[in-house]
């Protein structure tokens, strides 16, 4: 039979119920039962349990409910706690489930409640998990079939009990109101009989306590919630006052650094670099994106013991080199024995690949070889020591150039596998490399110049036909090595007589030369090789000698003057002088006492390594180091640029990149960072003035005066001309003898485009259709020559096509669904008021439109005007919503919006770059970029929200990251030794040392 409820409680009963359970599976539903049947009943001030049971209807006090985990600690075995509790316990709640039915804890403590309950009359049980199965006569548990109790009570069972299924309970079925309703209805099934009264009065008492709680609680509650809301206030107040001062703290912190790293670039490039980044952290205020964004333009800097540095042939790896010595004394002092080594650093992140060691011998010189594999060559001793690098953690050693008659003091390598090696004998050897297994020996030719002359830096003439011997004494040498195997000696050339650095354009035609008694001259190199037509090259001081002497491959100069400026002339653009591009300064100490100065192989690096560290006071790194530095030079004038490539006009779809530069139309990827890859070109003609890609860039237009070309580009590798029309313009304007100009392009869709002309028509044209085939349509605009379109694409309706004319601050919007039949839908503002009288409709206080730009679905469009006014604009509920208005200091010349409209860039009058962040209901400007002299014109932004293209006058198309993420990872790859506590602490006071590189 069930037990029976209540009961009267014996005198040793300290515990009205003791819960066993599975630790691991039931742990949380175990407190939870707890809980609530000691509270059930319970008015809320009654807190102290009292024994025996109260009859119904008195006041109640809570139960005692023993669990282990609140009322023992932790212990191996059963301890004599856990019995006392049993034998104390009035009831047993069991928590069945096939863990507690296996749970050797389990079966204990019910083997103990057996003893003193054989028949288990006092026993409840809550079913967690498992089954629980009777006979076929319903009258006793099915041993079989039962898998969530203990053998030894389905044993001692003589009846059926009454269980609760709790298993939709513990579960995630069931969570929330429902979840604690279930809860409180098992719980007084539980309570019920412990209490010993029926389970619908036990139901009602509580009820009543909860109304009575919810009575005083309430009245408590507003009392509270007065006092509370005043307080609140009082703390938002708080809150908001000290949010507000850290943040302008924060602010002027972020921006103060951001000063002060402008003032170390030069001499201590790295922490300058650290500083930007940690400002990032602080507050990315405009003025710290935008220093992120020209961030680039901080040479990196790398502290290294070495002396020699050399770039592989494809620009991946940079290896430093420090010569080995054995001991030796001098003025009394020993020096120990030191071993050389070669340190392989990845060029992308200036972080140590590989390392090669030398032992103890003399290196004088590090080249890497011409080929398709990196292999690097130095001079080590009485030979050349060659290695196989194309895996920098794995450097494999080659065969040797061995039999030299003393130490290797100059080493050079040129086209077709050939090494020229200098020893201290003052003999030349010609070597063969083309087989990395077998090299040969071509020739050994004293000379008997270097008796007299000294010189530390030997290299190859393009084609390897000469070679020159440069730095140190006044006046190159020079070698014919025409016939690797006869080399000639040339006669000293008297125009070079006062020239000590010499250095050879790497695609040939020209060469530059600098010296102390000589200023910095390039000059012309003929077939023979014969230099002639020297220029003297721009320089900010005249006067200052000229140290080091380097080229390019894209027709860069460089060199290093005495006074501590590193200058770069560019030589590849059309000018009978190369424009000084670029100067950067470094300490005199380490412009005077340069150990390597060279361009990379893309020539968008230069690099430089001095001695010492200019670490400053408390810095970091020791001072016996080198320090390395590394400018990016992907454009001259823009060095802040993460990539560039010739282009005057541009255009951009998802990553591919259209420029013109001259005549010659070229198409580059620009999905990474890095020099854009090429794809393909073809001849453009001549005074392209605008390109356009259509939305899937299938096709791009090319606008030429009033000749329109389009381009196939579905294949950007292979583009090609697939039409030609050429704009007439409204016949009463465009008259014999006054040409009309096209001046704007816009696709309506894939197919269809827009021509906006200086007669104030606009011409629709299918680019899929007949080359010069007669247009679709054509509309009049109202408002002077079609200078912008744009095309913006409403939910559920056709495209609108946005015109802006010369000299008029609005911007017309024409239902173009049907363009033989496009309609005017209104006007808007780009800048002034709308505003209609007895003149008509007019944009008052506005200043002309100079450009517009949408996004990508069309949804949103910017407008920059003459007076310096932006205005974006979003498409909803059939008409423009004014999102906001910016003010610029001068004209906004253009307005470019990313694809995915998160971001708007402009340029202006005052040359510098501006970008916003677009959200929901607002416009943030975000950075702030001064581009300087170079500022061009047009503005695009590439597949993503971040990367941006900017055309330059100086003929160069410019790739800008504006993600202040990327940037700042960007900085701390080349940031030199991490910054000190000490410095922290001086330059960034009041927050936690949190060094970020």
């Amino acid at each position: 039979m069930p037990p029976e409820p209540g009961g009267a409680m014996p005198d040793d009963t300290r515990f009205h119920v003791f819960i066993s359970y599975a630790h691991r599976r039931d742990q949380e539903l175990a407190a939870t039962l707890q809980r609530e049947i000691r509270r059930f009943g319970v008015p809320f001030y009654r807190h102290q349990p009292v024994f025996p049971t109260a009859p119904a209807g008195a006041r109640r006090r809570p139960l005692r409910v023993f669990r282990d985990a609140t009322n023992l600690p932790a212990a191996p075995s059963l301890p004599q706690q856990l019995v006392e509790a049993i034998n104390a316990s009035h009831w047993l709640l069991l928590m069945a489930s096939p863990d507690s039915a296996a749970s050797s804890w389990v079966r204990q403590e019910v083997g103990l409640w057996l003893a003193k309950d054989p028949a288990a009359t006092r026993v409840l049980i809550a079913l967690t998990d498992g089954r629980i199965a009777t006979t076929v006569d319903n009258q006793r548990i099915d041993p079989e079939l039962t898998d969530a109790l203990p053998p030894d009570l389905v044993a001692a069972l003589r009846h059926v009990p009454l269980w609760t299924d709790l298993r939709t309970v513990r579960g995630p079925v069931e969570s929330g109101a429902g979840r604690r309703r279930r809860i409180g209805d098992v719980v007084a099934d539980f309570a019920a009989p412990i209490q010993g009264v029926d389970k619908d009065t036990l139901v009602g008492e509580h009820l009543r306590q909860q109304r009575r709680t919810l009575r005083a609680a309430l009245g408590a509650t507003a009392l509270v919630t007065t006092l509370a809301l005043v307080a609140s206030a009082l703390a938002v107040v708080a809150f908001r006052a000290r949010g507000e001062a850290v943040r302008q703290r924060d602010t002027a912190l972020a921006n103060q650094l951001v000063a002060e790293a402008a003032t170390i670039t030069d001499t201590q490039p790295g922490l300058a670099r650290q500083m930007l980044a940690a400002a990032s952290r602080i507050s990315r205020t405009p003025q710290v994106a935008g220093a992120l964004a020209a961030g680039r333009s901080i040479p990196q800097e790398v502290r290294v013991d070495a002396e020699l540095a050399a770039f592989s042939t494809d620009g991946g790896v940079l290896a430093l080199a420090r010569s080995g010595n054995d001991e030796y004394t001098t003025l009394g002092t020993t020096h120990p024995a030191t071993d050389g080594v070669i340190r392989l650093l990845g060029t992308k992140s200036l972080t140590e690949a590989g390392t090669i060691p030398l032992g103890h011998g003399i290196s004088q010189g590090i080249v890497f070889l011409p080929g398709e594999r990196r292999r690097i060559a130095a001079g080590y001793d009485t030979a050349v020591r060659i290695w196989d690098v194309q895996d920098p953690s794995h450097p494999r050693e080659l065969p040797s150039l061995a039999g030299h008659r003393d130490v290797v003091d100059l080493l050079a390598t040129g086209a077709a596998g050939l090494v020229a090696t200098v020893d201290w004998k003052h003999e030349l050897r010609m070597w063969d490399v083309a087989d990395p297994a077998a090299p040969r020996l071509l020739s050994a030719t004293a000379l008997p110049m270097l008796e007299e002359r000294s010189y530390s830096r030997l290299a190859f003439a393009p084609g390897a036909r000469r070679l020159v011997f440069s730095d140190v004494s006044r006046g190159p040498a020079f070698v014919d090595v025409s016939d690797p195997a006869k080399p000639r000696v040339l006669p000293l050339v008297p125009a070079l007589g006062d020239v000590q650095s010499f250095a050879y354009a790497p695609e040939g035609g020209w060469a530059l030369s600098g010296g102390r008694e000589s200023p910095a001259r390039r000059w012309r190199v003929g077939p023979t090789g014969a230099v002639a037509s020297p220029a003297a090259l721009p320089v900010a001081d005249p006067g200052a000698q000229v140290l080091e002497a380097a080229t390019g491959p894209q027709g860069q100069l460089a060199a290093v003057t005495e006074d501590g400026n590193v200058q770069v002339w560019n030589n590849g653009l059309d000018d009978d002088v190369p424009p000084l591009v670029a100067t950067f300064l470094v300490p005199e100490f380490d412009a005077n006492n340069t150990d390597a100065f060279g361009f990379s192989p893309s020539g968008r690096q230069l690099m430089m390594l001095s001695p010492g560290t200019n670490t400053g006071p408390g810095g970091a790194g020791r001072q016996d180091d080198s320090t390395l530095r590394i400018w990016q030079l992907a454009d001259g004038r823009q060095p802040g640029a993460v990539s560039a490539r010739p282009g005057g006009t541009i255009a951009v779809h998802e990553n591919v990149l259209a420029s013109v530069s001259g005549d010659t139309l070229a198409l580059w990827d620009v999905r990474q960072e890095g020099p854009p890859l090429p794809l393909g070109s073809l001849p453009a003609g001549a005074s392209v003035e605008v390109l356009a890609f259509n939305p899937d860039g299938s096709r791009l237009a090319i606008l030429s005066g009033n000749r329109l070309v389009t381009v196939d580009t579905k294949d950007p590798g292979r583009p090609a001309k697939s039409g030609e029309w050429t704009i007439a313009g409204l016949p009463d304007v465009c008259v014999e003898g006054k040409e009309c100009a096209a001046w704007s392009v816009a696709f309506v869709d894939d197919h269809v485009l827009a021509i906006g002309d200086s007669s104030r028509q606009i011409t629709l044209v299918d680019t899929t259709g007949p080359s010069g085939g007669a247009p679709l349509g054509t509309i009049v605009a109202h408002y002077g020559s079609v200078t912008n379109l744009d095309v913006l694409h409403p939910p559920g309706g056709g495209p609108v096509l946005v015109s802006g004319g010369l000299n008029s601050p609005a911007a017309e919007l024409w239902d173009v669904s049907d363009p033989a039949r496009a309609e005017l839908i209104a006007p808007v503002c780009a800048g002034g008021t709308f505003t209609r009288d007895d003149t008509g409709a007019r944009c008052a206080g506005g200043y002309s439109l100079l450009d517009l730009a949408t996004d990508r679905g069309g949804r949103l469009m910017a407008a920059a005007d003459r007076a310096g006014t932006v205005r974006v604009w979003r498409l909803g509920d059939g008409e423009l919503q004014v999102l906001a208005t910016m003010q610029d200091t001068g004209d906004v010349y253009e307005v470019a919006m990313s694809p995915d409209g998160a971001r708007v860039a402009t340029i202006g009058r005052d040359r510098t770059l501006r970008y916003y962040r677009i959200a929901a209901r607002t416009v943030t400007l975000e950075g702030v970029v001064h581009i300087g002299p170079g500022a061009g014109r047009s503005l695009a932004f590439a597949g993503d929200d971040h990367t941006l293209v900017a055309a330059m006058e100086h003929g160069l198309a410019d790739v800008w990251e504006l993600d202040p993420g990327i940037n700042s990872r960007a900085l701390c790859a080349g940031s030199g030794e991490r910054i000190t506590r000490a410095q922290w602490e001086r330059d960034i006071p009041g927050l936690p040392y949190e060094p970020p590189c």
